[in-house]
C-alpha cells in the first residue's frame, strides 16, 4: 500500500535571517536616532574641549608656584592669549632664563583662546609660592569655533576657582 503524500505532515523551514523590510525600518530607526544625537555630541565635545584647556591652565599655574617654592627662585606662569608656558627667573632681572614647561598652544591643541579682563599675561611666583599681583586674576577662556565660554579666577596662592573671583 502506497502511502499519500498529502497525508504526511509538511514542516516549514524556519526562517534563518530578515526580510529586506525589517532591515530597512531597523536602518531607517538608526539613521534618525544618529541625526537626533549627532548635534549633542558636537556640543559635549566643545565643552569637553574647553573644560581640558583649563584644566591644562591649572595644572600650569601650579607648576609655576612649585617651580618658586622648589628652586628658591621667582617663577612665572604666562600666556599671551593663544600660549601657555611657565618660566623660572634664575637671573633676577624677569628673563626667561629657564623655561619649565615649554609654550602650549591652546587654539591647537583645544581650539581655545585665553584673555584677562584686567589684561593680566603673567603671574610671578615669589620663593614663598605667593603670587606677587595685587588681587586675585580672572581669566576667560572662549572655544574658537562657538560662543561657548568660561572662566577660573586665580587667588595669591595658585588656587583656580571656577567662574568669577570672589
Amino acid at each position: 500500500m502506497k502511502a499519500d503524500s498529502h497525508s504526511r505532515p509538511h514542516f516549514r523551514q524556519a526562517r534563518t535571517g530578515f526580510s529586506l523590510a525589517e532591515l530597512l525600518i531597523a536602518v531607517a530607526i538608526m539613521g534618525i536616532l544618529t541625526a537626533i544625537s549627532l548635534p549633542k555630541f558636537g556640543s559635549l565635545r566643545k565643552q569637553v574641549q574647553l573644560q581640558s584647556a583649563m584644566s591644562h591652565f591649572t595644572r600650569l599655574v601650579m607648576t609655576a608656584r612649585q617651580t618658586a617654592i622648589q628652586r628658591g627662585k621667582p617663577a612665572y606662569f604666562k600666556t599671551n592669549g593663544t600660549l601657555l608656558w611657565v618660566t623660572l627667573d634664575t637671573t633676577g632681572n624677569n628673563t626667561d632664563s629657564v623655561v619649565v614647561v615649554r609654550a602650549l598652544s591652546l587654539p591647537t591643541q583645544y581650539r581655545v583662546n585665553i584673555t584677562s579682563p584686567t589684561g593680566e599675561t603673567s603671574i610671578r611666583y615669589d620663593p614663598r609660592g605667593i603670587a606677587t599681583q595685587s588681587a586675585k586674576t580672572t581669566f576667560i577662556f572662549t572655544h574658537t569655533t562657538t560662543d561657548m565660554l568660561d572662566s577660573l579666577c586665580v587667588s595669591k596662592l595658585g588656587n583656580t576657582i571656577r567662574a568669577r573671583c570672589p
